[in-house]
């Protein structure tokens, strides 16, 4: 990530100062307590079976910049990131300022974004076109297959001043999941690999998995470029009649 000033994050995250910091923020975006280090910005995540704002302690230690967190801290937290210099910055919810810091962060990309959906071959579609693109171009593609509301949002926040793409992965569980992802990346080009039966569980029929895939066309930036398989009559249908 460009090194924005706390400040640029504070805004974009629609948060509030707890305490502020003045350590200069590093470019270096973590989620992950044991990987956190001098002047990162950590968001603490909380998820059904973890939640790192029980390791901001230590984190603090380090002497991140700054903090992302949707609970009070105690008072020992507080002096602790007084005593170290790191700014805290209280928002909503973590994972909507992670989201609503890389939409921020999407707007000030020169870097084509590349956005790769469909129920199968995401990965192997990422890969292959990362490696065409890099013989020519400096880009950057997820090492991993990092297509929901957290690892997409963290790969684009990956991306440097000096890149000129970056392929990014875009999947779904329920309805609306594509559209979440794709109000964030607002995609240059969009890539639908394929349609077929998956997480009939919510999204029900083939039609459903077609409409859900379908819907990052309406988030593609201006004179945006979206590529289909030929064969799908069922997303042809959807795109018909997406608004």
């Amino acid at each position: 990530m460009k090194p924005w000033d706390l400040e640029e994050i504070r805004r974009a995250t629609k948060g509030r100062y707890l305490h502020r910091g003045t350590r200069a923020f590093s470019g270096r975006v973590s989620t992950d307590s044991r990987k956190a280090a001098e002047n990162d910005l950590f968001i603490a995540l909380h998820g059904e079976k973890f939640d790192a704002h029980n390791f901001l302690p230590d984190v603090l230690a380090r002497k991140i910049a700054v903090a992302l967190l949707h609970s009070e801290p105690s008072p020992a937290t507080l002096a602790l990131a007084a005593q170290n210099n790191v700014a805290l910055i209280l928002v909503d919810n973590t994972l909507t300022a992670l989201n609503r810091l890389a939409a921020a962060y999407r707007k000030d990309l020169r870097a084509k974004v590349i956005a790769v959906g469909g129920s199968n071959g995401k990965t192997t579609t990422k890969r292959i076109l990362h490696s065409l693109l890099s013989e020519k171009l400096v880009g950057h593609a997820s090492p991993k297959s990092f297509n929901n509301n957290i690892g997409m949002p963290l790969t684009l926040l990956e991306v440097e001043p000096r890149h000129e793409y970056v392929i990014l992965e875009i999947g779904t569980n329920a309805p609306g999941e594509i559209a979440a992802l794709g109000d964030v990346c607002r995609p240059d080009i969009a890539v639908i690999t394929s349609i077929g039966l998956e997480h009939l569980e919510k999204l029900l029929t083939l039609d459903g998995v077609a409409h859900e895939e379908a819907s990052i066309a309406r988030y593609l930036a201006d004179a945006g470029t979206l590529i289909l398989p030929a064969e799908a009559p069922e997303l042809h249908r959807a795109l018909k009649k997406s608004p």
